[in-house]
């Protein structure tokens, strides 16, 4: 039986041990992340009929089109990064869903360690076992607050029996932790999420949120201009590479780019933003706007997803209504591969309501007028590929 030990000494400096069935990393008591497991220690048929959620179903994706069709399956080639809390890369649904860099891993036994302080991979990340935490210096993005975790099962809980379901049957999630337990972050640790999931060479990078404190946390107006800079800086290094972006438009009644931050991001094509919708295809409750800003809705009330300590919640926002997106993007990623262009496929789809669900009202609420169709959205790229 798998058991954490956990030690409550003085040692300050980060390190870890291995024992006979687990390795333990050393932090603070209340930071102690799990070296990632290989596979759930429960077994199962899968057998999924039950948990295909209402979500899914609105984004085209029920159980029978699953089932039957192969460009939705994914591809663990498709590096999908989320920018957030964490994610908890044990929890039952998403374990083999999120990649672990066995580069950075030692072999473990009673008496070595598990990490060597060394960048063995030459990647410039010491250590980095499961993409980055920001937050606290090292390289295992495990989640203490639940949006991330939330986030990966909407892209990708695995279909095994049991939990949820997810979009994406394959894929290589890579979280970037630069939201702390509290839900607080900076803009210095979101742009510095950003350049890492771009030295990642992520193929679609998910950001949970722009909702941060300026000028520093003080509303300081020099330090506000210089944040807006140095983020404005690295979008402009992802509109070079053409990497997508996805992100929620945020949840405060107001048109997106009536924020700095919003203002900051819509000059960037590669940016697609994204507001949520309830079971009914009515504006979520809170969710910000924008005819000409926000590309396109998406499921982001009451969706039931994967929460850390193999646990299960709905969550709403608009930043799980553009988890949706991002999947879809990956699944486009997959399928299509590197004749996949952003500007000339990606963005005309996802911004057409030929290419989606048209709804009546969203038309003035978001530039496409509709709520995501992932195999329309699929086949219409693959249309313009021809």
């Amino acid at each position: 039986m798998k058991k954490l030990v956990l030690l409550t000494s003085l040692l300050i400096a980060s390190f870890s041990i291995g024992c006979t069935n687990y390795v333990v990393l050393f932090k603070p008591p209340a930071q102690l992340d799990p070296i990632p497991l290989k596979k759930s220690e429960r077994e199962v048929t899968p057998n999924d009929k039950e948990v295909i959620s209402w979500n899914l179903e609105k984004v085209g994706l029920d159980q029978k089109v699953m089932t039957d069709n192969p460009s939705l399956k994914g591809n663990v080639n498709v590096k999908i990064a989320i920018l957030s809390t964490g994610v908890d890369y044990n929890h039952e649904d998403l374990i083999g869903q999120v990649l672990v860099n066995d580069a950075e891993i030692t072999e473990a036994s009673d008496i070595k360690p598990s990490v060597n302080y060394k960048d063995d991979d030459k990647d410039g990340l010491v250590d980095n076992i499961v993409g980055y935490d920001v937050v606290d210096g090292d390289g295992l993005a495990y989640d203490r607050h639940g949006a991330g975790t939330a986030v990966a099962g909407i892209i990708a809980a695995k279909a095994n029996g049991y939990g949820v379901r997810g979009i994406m049957d394959k894929v290589a999630l890579y979280p970037v932790r630069y939201i702390n337990g509290n839900g607080q972050s900076d803009v210095p640790k979101l742009v510095r999420a950003l350049e890492i999931a771009l030295n990642a060479k992520s193929d679609v990078v998910f950001v949970q949120s722009l909702d941060l404190p300026m000028g520093g946390g003080l509303g300081d107006s020099e330090v506000s201009n210089a944040e807006t800079a140095m983020l404005t800086n690295i979008l402009k290094k992802y509109a070079e590479t053409e990497i997508p972006i996805v992100v929620g438009a945020g949840e405060s009644l107001q048109e997106f780019t009536e924020t700095k931050l919003g203002k900051a991001v819509v000059q960037f094509k590669n940016v697609i933003v994204v507001t949520s919708t309830t079971k009914n295809d009515t504006l979520a409750l809170l969710a910000n706007r924008g005819n000409r800003t926000v590309e396109i809705a998406a499921p982001g009330d009451k969706v039931l997803t994967t929460m850390p300590d193999n646990k299960y919640e709905e969550v709403r926002g608009t930043a799980y209504a553009a988890a949706h997106v991002a999947a879809a993007l990956g699944l486009a990623k997959a399928q299509f591969g590197e004749k996949l262009k952003l500007q000339e496929h990606i963005i005309p789809a996802i911004s057409s309501p030929r290419a989606n669900r048209p709804v009546d009202g969203i038309e003035f609420i978001v530039k496409s007028g509709s709520v995501l169709d992932i195999p329309k959205f699929l086949a219409a790229v693959g249309d313009k590929l021809k």
